[in-house]
């Protein structure tokens, strides 16, 4: 009598309800569903002989991988391959508006569950959806083309999803390493004139401003000090309309022309 008692304080424990009905405990809920697969099924285990039904293994829990991904640059279009990912591409969105709430999981249409804390797949398509305005509609053809200007910013999500084998065209690869800081030091030049004159950050800003003009990019040369990044932009903006023989439409403030006078 004492042990009987003790296994129904753990089933009332960890979430189980008795179903008078059918005379039969149950699990009420999806969160006690998922709680007793994640973390109490452990605890039967030690203590008792655990025999599960097919349909209960199938309420497993899934941690989706990306499988490989596939980036090219084509046609002046930056295209992701994303046909290989372990998830219904069709509840994505209902798996999305679960992550932006910072739900636990989410609940699939096969009964499974889908872990969603510290998953970087989760979070890698996030920010992918979020941060460039993708159509979930899009995301169903399992291809998606953007703007060839969202390649950087596609590079460093990249970054985050360690494990999955991503395939980049060369185009890609070519937009991707000309920014990059070591190489912008090596391929471009700053002209003769300019060397005595700019500072050595400076020349980075303008070969950097430069790069993104020649993929017709734009760009913002930013940082919280004052490090004159009037200059570079000034003098690249002058050599853009000294080629098309227009006059520039710029007009630095007189206190910021002052300040390079030697």
């Amino acid at each position: 009598m004492i042990t009987e008692t003790k296994l129904l304080n753990l089933f009332r424990k960890t979430g189980f309800m008795f179903d008078s009905k059918n005379l039969q405990f149950i699990l009420p809920n999806d969160e006690n569903i998922y709680e007793f697969l994640t973390e109490d099924i452990n605890l039967y285990m030690q203590k008792f002989e655990v025999l599960a039904t097919e349909k209960f293994k199938n309420k497993q829990i899934r941690h989706p991988k990306m499988g490989n991904l596939g980036v090219k640059v084509e046609n002046d279009l930056l295209s992701i391959d994303l046909k290989n990912i372990e998830i219904d591409v069709k509840e994505l969105k209902q798996i999305m508006e679960k992550y932006a709430l910072k739900k636990k999981y989410h609940r699939l249409k096969d009964g499974s569950f889908i872990d969603l804390e510290e998953n970087k797949e989760i979070d890698f398509l996030n920010k992918l959806i979020t941060g460039m305005d993708i159509d979930y509609k899009e995301l169903e053809q399992g291809e998606v083309r953007l703007p060839v200007n969202r390649s950087l910013y596609l590079d460093q999500l990249l970054k985050g999803i360690k494990g999955t084998e991503v395939t980049k065209n060369a185009d890609y690869k070519k937009i991707v390493n000309s920014l990059n800081k070591d190489q912008l030091e090596e391929e471009i030049e700053v002209p003769q004139n300019l060397e005595p004159i700019l500072r050595y950050y400076q020349k980075t800003g303008f070969k950097w401003l430069k790069a993104l003009d020649s993929y017709h990019f734009g760009g913002i040369l930013a940082d919280d000090m004052g490090l004159r990044k009037n200059h570079p932009n000034v003098i690249h903006h002058c050599r853009l309309c000294s080629k098309c023989r227009k006059k520039p439409k710029y007009n630095p403030w007189t206190r910021t022309i002052r300040g390079w006078k030697k």
